[in-house]
C-alpha cells in the first residue's frame, strides 16, 4: 500500500488499525472515516479495485437515532427546506439541487452532515468536507434522492416517544442502505473503477439501483475476478475501450 495512502489513515484510524491490505480500522466507531477511507485508496493509481466489507451493513446503525432522543436528532426538514440565518447565503437544497450545481449541493447539505456528525461525537473537519462532496456529487448526478432519505429520519423524529416504532426503523435501515449503494455507485463514476460491496447483518441482500452488496467477501472476490477475465477476454478481442 502506498505510503500517502497510509499516512492518510493513519489521520483518521486508531493507531492499531491493520496498515495494510486489507485496511481494517480496528474497531473505530468513526463512520464517517470508514466511508471516505475508499476514496483515498480509489484515489491512487495502485489500486485498481475496492471491495468494501460490510458497507450494505451500515445501514442497520441508523436507527440508533432513535434511541439519541429528540433533543439529539436533527430537524432535518428545516435543515432540507431553509436558510440557515439571515445573513447565510447558501443555496437551499431544492435550489441547489435543481441547479445540478455540486458545489451549491455542498453547501447545502453540510448542515445536515455536521449534524449527524455532531450527534455521533465526529468533529474533524476535513473528514466532514470530504464526506459532504460525496454525497453532493451523488445528489447532483441524481443518484440519491435527498427527500426520500430525509423523510423516515424526520418521521423518527416526530415519533421519538411513540410506541410503535418497528415500521419506522424499518423505513430508516432501507432509506440508509439505498444511500450507500448510490455513495458506492457515484464512487465508481468518480474513480472509474469496480467498487464491490457486502453486507453483514442486513438480511436477504437486494438489488439497490445499480448496485448490489454481496453476502459474503468471498462472492464479491470471485465477481470482481470474472469481471477481470471478462476485461482480458474483451483486450484479446481488440474490443476494450478504457
Amino acid at each position: 500500500m502506498p505510503k500517502k495512502v497510509i499516512d492518510a489513515l493513519d489521520k483518521v484510524f486508531p493507531p492499531r488499525w491493520s496498515h495494510g491490505n486489507p485496511v481494517d480500522p480496528a474497531g473505530d466507531r468513526n463512520f464517517i472515516s470508514y466511508l471516505t477511507a475508499p476514496e483515498k485508496l480509489l484515489n491512487v493509481d495502485e489500486v485498481d479495485a475496492l471491495i468494501f466489507m460490510g458497507l450494505g451493513g451500515f445501514s442497520i446503525f441508523a436507527p440508533l437515532v432513535l434511541s439519541a432522543g429528540s433533543g439529539s436528532l436533527p430537524d432535518l426538514a428545516t435543515l432540507f427546506r431553509s436558510r440557515h440565518g439571515p445573513d447565510d447565503n447558501r443555496p437551499t437544497l431544492e435550489t441547489a439541487i435543481i441547479s445540478r450545481d455540486t458545489s451549491k449541493v455542498a453547501g447545502a447539505v453540510l448542515p445536515i452532515v455536521k449534524a449527524f456528525a455532531t450527534m455521533l461525537d465526529i468533529q474533524d473537519e476535513d473528514e466532514i468536507s470530504m464526506h459532504t462532496q460525496l454525497i453532493a456529487r451523488a445528489i447532483a448526478s441524481g443518484r440519491i434522492n435527498p427527500a426520500a432519505v430525509v423523510s423516515p429520519f424526520q418521521q423518527a423524529r416526530s415519533a421519538i416517544n411513540s410506541g410503535s416504532q418497528d415500521d419506522l426503523r424499518n423505513m430508516m435501515v432501507d432509506s440508509s442502505a439505498n444511500f450507500l449503494a448510490a455513495l458506492a455507485e457515484q464512487m465508481v463514476a468518480d474513480y472509474h473503477k469496480p467498487v464491490l460491496t457486502t453486507t453483514f447483518g442486513e438480511g436477504k441482500p437486494k438489488l439497490r439501483g445499480w448496485h448490489y452488496s454481496y453476502p459474503s467477501g468471498r462472492q464479491a472476490a470471485r465477481v470482481l475476478a470474472k469481471m477481470v477475465e471478462y476485461k482480458e477476454y474483451l483486450e484479446r478481442i481488440g474490443a476494450y475501450k478504457s
